[in-house]
């Protein structure tokens, strides 16, 4: 017998579950109809964290997560002096080193003494962040992020230990957080 037999899937492509019981094993999806199921994969991706400060939704404060927030990042990179990339993992990495290779000012800002502090051993992690440093990225090390400011668009950043840092454009890579909202009212919660 198949395992994998097509009458035991139902792929619904384009569709959104927007209520799920648990209990009566059911997905109700956007246009109304009800799914009844035995077993169900909750595949419901993620989004970058926002962090819970000031000004994390005034213009110019960007979070990474689709090819599309990428080009965005791309256009509005050419229209700022100040670039500041907040964060110390992968993706803050990465987005620093491109927007240095496109010859922009690019300050990275993370709370830790060096880049993906969570992944290498402390001396590559020293190595790296220097490396950055040698390449023409201004280093906030040991900086936590207090806030942003500005009337509509960015102005500047605060930090805790009170510095403010003048900035045109943020970008926050602070990691990111499971999509949980279909799940908050049941038992998965």
């Amino acid at each position: 017998s198949d395992v994998c037999s097509s009458d035991l899937i139902d792929a619904r492509f384009g569709t959104v579950v927007t209520q799920l019981n648990i209990d009566r094993r059911v997905a109700v999806l956007g246009n109304g109809e009800s799914i009844e199921f035995n077993k169900a994969c909750l595949a419901m991706g993620s989004r970058p964290v926002r962090p819970p400060v000031a000004g994390v939704g005034l213009g110019n404060v960007i979070y990474l997560r689709t090819v599309r927030d990428a080009f965005a990042l791309r256009e509005m990179a050419e229209l700022e002096k100040g670039i500041v990339v907040v964060g110390g993992g992968l993706l803050a990495c990465e987005t620093a080193a491109s927007l240095r290779q496109m010859k922009l000012k690019v300050s990275v800002m993370h709370r830790q003494a060096n880049l993906l502090n969570r992944y290498l051993d402390p001396d590559s992690a020293a190595w790296l962040t220097g490396y950055f440093a040698k390449n023409g990225v201004t280093m906030l090390m040991g900086e936590s992020l207090n806030g942003f400011e500005g009337k509509t668009v960015l102005r500047n950043i605060q930090t805790k230990s009170g510095n403010r840092i003048a900035a045109g454009l943020a970008v926050v890579a602070c990691g990111a957080e499971p999509n949980l909202d279909l799940v908050r009212n049941t038992p998965l919660s």
